[in-house]
């Protein structure tokens, strides 16, 4: 057996003794459901979660307030660098232009330290990175 299979096998036996069968099979079946979410789809999902808005308000909103805005500026920048889209198909995405999608992106990569605002902006970017790390790593 190779090294792998061995470690899959103390992996699985430690979990049984620790879980029990049913919760370990729980488990696994929620870890396969969860990585069939593709990358976009968790970025939303994510910005959602934590904003505790709908998503339905985030992709349809044509008039927004000022933190509707960060919010459709951090999704762009997320998707555009973490995903990989390109504005265009964030544009479609998120049914803005493309131009605004350029914008939105622009402005989040000059964010400056010094302003407190621009600094909370930067950590709310950092955290969502962290995250997406995470379930990259997962996902891979």
């Amino acid at each position: 057996m190779s090294k792998k299979t061995i470690n899959l096998l103390k992996a699985l036996e430690s979990s049984l003794s620790t879980l029990g069968v049913e919760k370990t099979i729980t488990n696994i079946n929620t870890s396969l459901e969860f990585n069939k979410i593709s990358l976009q789809d968790f970025i939303l999902h994510i910005v959602c979660e934590e904003k505790k808005i709908p998503l339905k308000s985030l992709l349809s909103s044509k008039y927004y307030t000022k933190s509707s805005k960060k919010n459709i500026q951090l999704v762009s920048y997320l998707l555009y660098y973490q995903a990989f889209l390109s504005q265009q198909e964030i544009a479609d995405i998120l049914n803005k232009s493309k131009a605004s999608i350029n914008r939105y992106i622009r402005d989040l990569n000059i964010l400056q330290e010094s302003i407190n605002e621009e600094k909370q902006l930067k950590n709310e970017i950092s955290f969502f990175e962290n995250k997406i790390s995470e379930y990259k790593k997962n996902m891979y």
